[in-house]
């Protein structure tokens, strides 16, 4: 018999380019892509993610996570231990900025939420990892994102703050850009503040992604 093709490059399928964009876990993914498989990759937007953490609010969070098989509103999945959920309130007091976001917005996230599996791998997105990308990265940042700003996470009191904090993890060819959003808290699309990064992301596609600049 014989073997079926080889998965195919992304370049092979008609793409000049490909930009990875993850938020929080999803960046963290999004870079490890971008470390294993650096010639898959063009460039990254990474929001609520790419900056030194503050490890202290993640063991704080972490404590408000419960098996999704016991959560009131997943329990009916029966889904085995391995899934997590944040207890109901805790998405409204971790990941938001109250100013600038519709209260009904942070209720229905509350009342739709959905469980989460990570990998058992300590090491599995080690920002000590990210001095080995090779492609340009948007770092994008809520100036009061719980899980990246203060303590020994990242200073973000101001835009020059947060470069210096977060331009360490990376080499030269990485070019970081980063960007703070002021009055936003980690769920940054779910802001009024949203189109802010959504522009400027834009222009640093065009400028880093397609000119190469």
């Amino acid at each position: 018999m014989g073997h079926p093709p080889a998965h195919p490059h992304p370049r092979d399928r008609g793409y000049r380019k490909v930009d990875l964009v993850g938020h929080s876990f999803g960046a963290t993914v999004a870079r490890m892509v971008a470390v294993k498989h650096p010639d898959a990759v063009d460039g990254l937007i990474l929001t609520g993610e790419g900056a030194p953490p503050n490890l202290t609010a993640f063991e704080e969070m972490f404590h408000l996570y419960m098996p999704a098989g016991q959560h009131p509103l997943l329990a009916w999945r029966r889904l085995d231990d391995g899934y997590l959920a944040l207890r109901t309130g805790a998405k409204t007091d971790w990941f938001y900025d109250r100013r600038t976001t519709e209260p009904h917005v942070m209720l229905r996230d509350e009342l739709t939420t959905e469980p989460s599996v990570y990998p058992t791998d300590p090491a599995y997105g080690d920002i000590s990892l990210n001095g080995r990308i090779r492609d340009p990265v948007l770092v994008v940042v809520g100036q009061n994102d719980r899980l990246i700003c203060g303590g020994q996470g990242a200073d973000c009191s101001t835009p020059a703050a947060l470069k210096a904090a977060a331009a360490p993890l990376y080499g030269p060819q990485a070019r970081l850009e980063t960007l703070l959003i002021p009055a936003t808290g980690h769920s940054l699309n779910m802001h009024r503040t949203a189109p802010a990064w959504y522009a400027y992301a834009q222009d640093w596609t065009k400028r880093r992604v397609y000119g190469g600049r």
